[in-house]
């Protein structure tokens, strides 16, 4: 796999790269279930682990390897392998650890469910039945608030863990900023650009279009430096539940960029 490698050196900033043949990955991939982390560590470091077909036996097609290290920092190679990528290779391989581990309880809990649950092509196609709208226009921030104020199980997570802060929302290479200001988990008010003492989550466009259109986990983009969260995962512990099924929700409004630029 010179070629791959030399590649993902090539256009990464990565220093390390594992490419390892789990067992359980490779055979939970080729059964069509899906890979469902059950553990709240591999959620989150994890994410949404790209998919990519592989029809020989060494990776031929590199560009899409190295583009889908845009969405995570770890690929799954179907009917091949994985590759995971970091700063040092103590970090690729934790990746790559916490995958086939996460794939064996996988398909544990399938068999001690008796149920085999086909793989589903998640958001993107889910997404479709809704209007896409440009990101973070005026339309969209207007939806993102209205479907927030909507959810009665949004609202009660909100209560329960008093939920009262200034969210700010920065798309870095674009220059265009929100802030959402939540008390008891409902948006009270909406600000352009952002105010003191917000708690602000910023990345790219593309970035934000992988987020909002399901294909990116913001807490994984987080924690790989994919995308900048003004808080660390133990600080926000207490409000996770809330913000999992806020991003969750924000979700189900597509947006028009990007949505086909890097396909799992």
């Amino acid at each position: 796999e010179t070629g791959l490698h030399a590649a993902i050196y090539n256009n990464l900033s990565s220093r390390a790269i594992v490419h390892v043949h789990p067992a359980f990955t490779l055979t939970l991939t080729d059964s069509a279930c899906d890979l469902k982390p059950i553990t709240l560590e591999a959620a989150i470091f994890l994410g949404t682990v790209p998919i990519i077909p592989q029809e020989a036996p060494n990776v031929t097609d590199t560009a899409s390897v190295v583009a889908s290290f845009t969405l995570n920092n770890i690929v799954i190679l179907k009917n091949h392998g994985i590759v995971s990528v970091g700063e040092t290779i103590w970090d690729a391989f934790f990746l790559a650890e916490l995958l086939e581990e996460a794939s064996h309880m996988t398909i544990l809990s399938y068999l001690l469910a008796g149920v085999k649950r086909k793989r589903e092509k998640a958001a993107v196609p889910k997404q479709l039945k809704a209007k896409p709208v440009k990101i973070f226009s005026k339309e969209h921030v207007s939806r993102l608030i209205k479907i927030t104020n909507s959810n009665k199980k949004l609202q009660t997570l909100g209560k329960e863990t008093h939920f009262s802060l200034s969210l700010g929302l920065r798309m870095q290479d674009q220059g265009v900023a929100y802030t959402l200001v939540f008390k008891d988990g409902k948006i009270v008010e909406t600000k352009q650009g952002e105010n003191k003492d917000t708690l602000v989550m910023a990345g790219s466009r593309a970035a934000w279009c992988a987020i909002c259109n399901g294909i990116m986990d913001p807490f994984a983009a987080s924690i790989q430096k994919k995308m900048e969260f003004g808080a660390s995962i133990r600080d926000l512990s207490p409000w996770y539940p809330f913000f999992r099924s806020l991003f969750a929700l924000w979700q189900t409004i597509p947006v028009t960029e990007g949505l086909a630029a890097i396909k799992i």
